[in-house]
């Protein structure tokens, strides 16, 4: 959504902690049994770094409660 601040991005479920993708902390390999596709989790981390490192957008997790 764009904002008069700039963009701001909802990634819901795409990390539980803002650590998971400003330093690529993958969870622990156990949790790889419950996701449908761990390769594409990676992907989705990668792309939020990305955003996160560029200034392209303010991401919030659905976790964050204060959303």
């Amino acid at each position: 959504m764009a904002t008069d601040n700039g963009w701001v991005l909802l990634a819901s479920d795409a990390a539980w902690s803002h650590l998971n993708y400003q330093q690529m902390r993958l969870p622990l390999k156990l949790a790889n049994l419950i996701m449908d596709n761990p390769r594409a989790y990676v992907t989705t981390l990668q792309a939020l770094q990305q955003l996160h490192q560029g200034g392209a957008a303010t991401i919030h997790l659905s976790h964050e409660g204060q959303v």
